[in-house]
């Protein structure tokens, strides 16, 4: 089978990283359009919700005197009085009781003037304009020593904009930035040493593949550090390792009990042909015969070299096997030319 060339393209780190960066990108893209919407939309459902949370939240806040009537709010909320004076015309809160009865203002009565004159109590939220600007207003029922009073708090538009296109806004882009920038690197790194740390198993597995040879089938590749979704591949590989060495035994085997078995046929042939009264077709015989014997101590040598416990690796100085080696191929050569030459 042809080896492909791994590239990037291969990678699953690569492919992990890219994914998650293409989550993190698509993440931002849709927060950021989610935002932009909701900025640039003429709903008002965001500034009724902003006026309603706040007044909720000065409701719990209210404070009675003895006599069960609104006086202000508990310490919480002091340090935000201020607003309510500075910013007069701006917002403003009062509290009625059931009967729409004005028992605590923070402003004048001329704003909340253009209210009607039975205040919208039961209405949660709701809008009226004061000269010519846009308020919006909304209500919070506060239960007292078995009496019902009713807090109303209201904005204007204006200031509501201001607050979130001069403020809120920007400092939600920056947020947002700052977030994806976080998102995008720290978690990057993390996800970059995760991937390493995880896939280090698997190159060593690697490794270990690239070093098995014919001589060392005996050997498998480590199943518990790879990771769960790779396990079943190297149990796989290590079973096929199995069959290869299981054959390959029965094929050494088989040569090993061939050449053993033919070494005395031919010594009984050989020993017959040499009664033979001298020929031609003796020699030619003798000659197939010693030719055969040379092949089949061959295959001998062959099996014996196959077994690692039959050898030892050493180092050694060629002169002194070089003529061993030379008188070995001299001695094969002439039984070559002595079968050609019978022939």
């Amino acid at each position: 089978m042809p080896f492909v060339k791994r590239t990037w393209r291969n990678s699953i780190s690569f492919k992990v990283l890219l994914a998650y960066i293409v989550g993190v990108g698509l993440s931002i893209l849709l927060i950021a359009l989610g935002v932009l919407a909701l900025v640039t939309s003429k709903s008002d459902i965001l500034l009724t919700t902003d006026v309603a949370e706040r007044t909720h939240e000065l409701a719990s806040k209210l404070q009675f005197d003895a006599t069960g009537r609104p006086i202000g709010f508990d310490s919480s909320e002091g340090d935000r009085v201020w607003t309510f004076d500075s910013l007069g015309r701006e917002i403003g809160l009062r509290v009625l009781d059931s009967t729409g009865n004005v028992a605590l203002t923070s402003t004048e009565a001329t704003f909340w003037s253009s209210v009607a004159t039975s205040p919208p109590l039961e209405q949660p939220r709701f809008k009226f304009e004061r000269e010519g600007i846009v308020m919006y207003a909304a209500t919070a029922p506060v239960e007292h020593q078995g009496k019902t009073w009713y807090l109303q708090f209201a904005a204007s538009e204006r200031l509501m904009d201001l607050l979130h296109g001069g403020f809120a806004w920007p400092f939600m882009g920056a947020g947002i930035a700052l977030f994806s920038l976080v998102l995008l690197f720290v978690f990057g790194a993390c996800a970059y040493f995760t991937l390493g740390y995880t896939l280090k198993p698997l190159r060593e597995v690697s490794v270990s593949a690239a070093a098995i040879s014919p001589r060392s089938l005996h050997s498998r590749l480590q199943v518990k550090t790879v990771p769960s979704e790779v396990e079943p591949l190297v149990t796989s590989f290590n079973q096929a390792l199995a069959r290869l060495e299981q054959g390959y035994r029965v094929q050494q085997e088989f040569l090993a009990t061939a050449a053993h078995e033919l070494k005395t046929p031919l010594a009984l042939i050989r020993a017959q042909i040499e009664l033979m009264q001298g020929s031609h077709a003796r020699n030619a015989l003798l000659n197939d015969v010693a030719h055969m014997t040379r092949q089949v101590h061959q295959l001998l040598h062959l099996t014996e070299a196959s077994e690692a416990q039959n050898y030892s690796l050493a180092t050694v100085e060629i002169a002194d096997v070089a003529p061993g080696s030379l008188r070995l191929s001299a001695a094969y050569g002439r039984g070559r030319r002595r079968t050609s030459r019978s022939g």
